[in-house]
């Protein structure tokens, strides 16, 4: 069957729209950033990217949501909130799996000092802070953490080893051309989060989305028009219209 991938952007909303998150790759320079195995040191349950890769190709069993969001992404926390949310309530868990990978590169946490002021804690601190707060927030949105990842990629903490591996910028797109396949070539237009993925059982993939923000609305509820015209719907991606779909090469 021919496969129908979209591009919904309205393009009259195109010159007002700007990214809910920041793209991979942190700007900032750190001499003291955690190896992959330091930071599993600190908090067990961490997943690398090959991991998270091998293991929704594996899943041949079912139809694949994956949603890779972070704890202090304002569109994430309201997506995780609402449609997200709905959807995990109610998926039939023998046609869907859903995979929430929760980032923890580039989040920073502070507390004051004796004399009341705000000092930056160190990597590990972060990690284990983080990983702390996920396990707070996401079941109190109804989310088993047994669908949660918390992944953690050295590469993503330094823009100089990201622009290296990724010259084009283009994390997310080698992520998907490597969890999954398609019979038409692709590319992930923006490299920010919030980031959806579907896939059929094979591992082929339906569409990709990436939330972008109206700009001259930019409040919480900014990512959603005041109708029913827009819903976040995974299963009619046609109800889009502020989000952009796979980009053809």
């Amino acid at each position: 069957m021919k496969k129908k991938f979209f591009l919904l952007v309205a393009s009259v909303m195109m010159m007002s729209l700007v990214c809910g998150c920041a793209g991979r790759g942190n700007e900032e320079e750190h001499s003291d950033v955690l190896t992959f195995e330091q930071a599993k040191a600190e908090e067990s349950a961490l997943v690398s990217t090959d991991e998270i890769i091998a293991l929704v190709k594996s899943d041949t069993t079912h139809k694949k949501v994956v949603y890779w969001f972070d704890i202090l992404c304002k569109p994430c926390r309201h997506h995780l909130q609402h449609e997200i949310a709905e959807f995990y309530a109610n998926h039939d868990t023998a046609e869907w799996r859903i995979y929430l990978v929760a980032g923890l590169n580039g989040l920073h946490h502070s507390e004051p000092d004796a004399e009341g002021n705000l000092v930056e804690e160190t990597p590990a601190e972060n990690i284990r802070h983080f990983a702390k707060e996920y396990r707070k927030l996401l079941p109190s949105l109804g989310f088993d953490m047994k669908d949660v990842y918390l992944h953690y990629d050295p590469v993503l903490e330094s823009s100089k080893d990201y622009k290296e591996k990724y010259p084009e910028g283009d994390f997310f797109s080698q992520l998907a051309n490597a969890m999954f396949h398609s019979d038409v070539a692709f590319r992930c237009e923006h490299d920010g989060i919030p980031r959806l993925f579907v896939a059929d059982r094979t591992g082929q993939l339906l569409t990709d989305y990436y939330i972008l923000v109206n700009k001259d609305l930019d409040t919480l509820d900014a990512y959603y028009l005041p109708n029913d015209y827009y819903q976040f719907d995974i299963k009619d991606f046609n109800h889009h219209d502020t989000v952009v779909g796979v980009m053809m090469k």
